[in-house]
């Protein structure tokens, strides 16, 4: 599936940007456009056989993020099984187990590069999904990586090839907690979904 995706993303304030991400049950690519200081910074997120690597530059020279290793593959599929709320076919996948935590919320576990992830979706009472969480490697502020609360709150969703998807979406750390919302670090509107 391809994602065209506009919003906001804090790099050190907020920021707009825009980006195209495809993605499936086996990884993804986001490719995005922001600019700092007025210079444009292009990069991409990546995740591809278990391997994640984060690659932005300020002008395609000055790095503003180049980072590689199990850490950052870790944290990649954390965002995986989040992210798979905009791929409903992929959540039938062989690799993919549901379970009910009550009534609203259902944990989907996806089985991936050999490590289990888990997400929790919380709907309502519509049927909509309202919340995406679960807890998520990463090295926040420069200290040591470590499992943290990880999030998505779900403002909007829309239907693009017959699949109702999130179409404008909070995302952050510390989801759930006190430190929501300012640990929320990009805003995610979906212009366009094409399902192949």
């Amino acid at each position: 599936m391809e994602l065209v995706q506009h919003g906001r993303i804090k790099i050190g304030s907020w920021r707009r940007f825009w980006a195209h991400q495809i993605i499936s049950g086996d990884g993804y690519l986001w490719a995005s456009t922001t600019r700092v200081l007025g210079l444009p910074v292009r990069g991409y997120d990546r995740l591809i056989d278990g391997r994640g690597d984060l690659v932005h530059r300020i002008a395609g020279k000055i790095a503003v993020v180049d980072e590689s290793g199990p850490d950052v593959s870790r944290s990649a599929a954390g965002r995986l099984v989040c992210e798979l709320c905009w791929v409903p076919a992929a959540t039938l996948g062989p690799d993919v187990t549901w379970s009910a935590v009550d009534d609203d919320t259902a944990r989907v576990s996806l089985d991936y590069a050999g490590a289990t992830y888990d997400a929790e979706f919380t709907i309502d009472a519509a049927g909509g999904l309202r919340s995406v969480r679960t807890r998520r490697w990463a090295s926040l502020d420069g200290q040591p990586y470590r499992l943290h609360e990880f999030g998505a709150q779900i403002h909007r969703s829309g239907t693009f090839g017959g699949f109702t998807v999130p179409q404008h979406v909070t995302v952050g750390y510390g989801f759930g907690g006190s430190e929501w919302p300012a640990g929320a670090f990009i805003e995610i509107v979906l212009d366009d979904a094409v399902f192949t």
